[in-house]
C-alpha cells in the first residue's frame, strides 16, 4: 500500500442507542476512528443501482476505499468525509495478511 495515495481523511463511525428522560430510544453516531484512506469512484457500470423511491428514480454509485488495516471496522458502521456520509456495504481483507482492509460504500440517501 503506497501511504501517499491516502490523502483523504475519513471519520469511521458507529450507532449508538441511549435512553431519554421519558424512556423513548435516541440514535446518535459516535466516532470509532479517523484515519487516511483512498477513496476513488468505482470504474464498473455494474457497481451502479437504480433505486425506486416515491416514484423518483435516483441513481447510487459506489466508491471504493482502500485504508490501512483497522480491526473492528464492520458493515455496520459509516463514513464521512468531504461533508458526504456514506454506508459501508462490504469489508475486505484482500491478502488476509491484516495489512490493508478495501471497503465497498455508498453514499447515504437522505
Amino acid at each position: 500500500m503506497q501511504a501517499g495515495r491516502n490523502r483523504k481523511r475519513i471519520t469511521i463511525q458507529y450507532e449508538t442507542v441511549t435512553r431519554d428522560t421519558v424512556g423513548g430510544e435516541v440514535k446518535d453516531w459516535v466516532t470509532f476512528a479517523t484515519v487516511y484512506a483512498e477513496v476513488n469512484a468505482s470504474p464498473a457500470a455494474a457497481d451502479e443501482q437504480f433505486i425506486t423511491n416515491a416514484d423518483q428514480l435516483q441513481a447510487r454509485t459506489f466508491l471504493r476505499i482502500k485504508m490501512r488495516w483497522l480491526s473492528g471496522v464492520s458493515i455496520k458502521h459509516r463514513f464521512t468525509f468531504d461533508g458526504r456520509t456514506l454506508q459501508i456495504h462490504s469489508v475486505g481483507d484482500p491478502d488476509w495478511r491484516k495489512r490493508e482492509l478495501r471497503l465497498i460504500a455508498s453514499e447515504v440517501l437522505s
